[in-house]
């Protein structure tokens, strides 16, 4: 009988080989082994180590992301960070800074739970206080709308059966799924359940693979979005949302 000992390495396909390094080199550190390509079709090769395991990369220009209608392949990995202290911490932030010339922060500011958004937000106001960098708000349902070149109806939990939604040049609303009109497909990360019960009502999500990465939609609206000082944040809590329900 075969007994498997340890995992020796792991393969992911992406769509984007740069960012991915980036990603896995640059920021969290993994040492990268070797890379190939781009051959004559376009694809390319990236050999990364994490402790005792190798991660191997391949992309090319055909590979798309997985979406809502075809959830396939992987659903994510989990890496075991050494515990650094705070000021470690800190020493690797500022490095990741020089390397990429950080200039400010943007933070997701609701609606959403209160941990979660305090959480991000306490994070994101540390890293800029420390860096001495400004923080921008970004609207949460803004941010998912930004995901899509086409016009779309941005969508997020509100709890017992409702959810907070902004339609194209539109304020946010919230509302139960009949409320939410019909004539944009919806975007938004939301539970199962609750994608069922909205499709039930007529609505369509667009496929993940037609939309923008979220530090894409980031950057979009950090053309347009304004800096605030560091006291002046204002988060949307669920239970505070102030938009008129319908």
């Amino acid at each position: 009988m075969l007994h498997p000992k340890a995992l020796d390495h792991l393969a992911l396909k992406v769509t984007d080989m740069d960012k991915t390094l980036h990603f896995y080199h640059q920021v969290l550190g993994l040492e990268l082994l070797r890379t190939s390509g781009p051959n004559a079709e376009g694809g390319r090769s990236a050999v990364l180590q994490a402790g005792g395991q190798k991660i191997d990369m391949f992309s090319r220009p055909d590979f798309v992301s997985a979406d809502k209608d075809k959830p396939v392949g992987m659903d994510h990995l989990c890496l075991i960070m050494e515990t650094a202290s705070v000021d470690d911490l800190i020493a690797h932030l500022r490095h990741t800074v020089r390397l990429n010339k950080i200039t400010k922060v943007a933070v997701a500011t609701g609606p959403g739970s209160f941990t979660g958004l305090r959480k991000g937000v306490s994070f994101g106001l540390g890293l800029a206080m420390g860096l001495r960098i400004p923080i921008v708000p970004l609207p949460t349902l803004e941010l998912q709308a930004a995901r899509s070149d086409e016009p779309v109806t941005a969508v997020s939990e509100a709890g017992r059966g409702r959810f907070y939604y902004l339609e194209p040049g539109g304020e946010p609303a919230l509302g139960e799924p009949a409320d939410i009109p019909i004539g944009h497909d919806l975007v938004g990360r939301v539970t199962p359940s609750s994608e069922a019960s909205l499709q039930k009502a007529g609505h369509r999500f667009k496929p993940e693979s037609e939309l923008r990465h979220f530090a894409e939609a980031a950057a979009q609206l950090l053309k347009t979005a304004r800096e605030v000082p560091y006291d002046s944040l204002k988060l949307e809590y669920m239970q505070s949302f102030t938009a008129p329900a319908k």
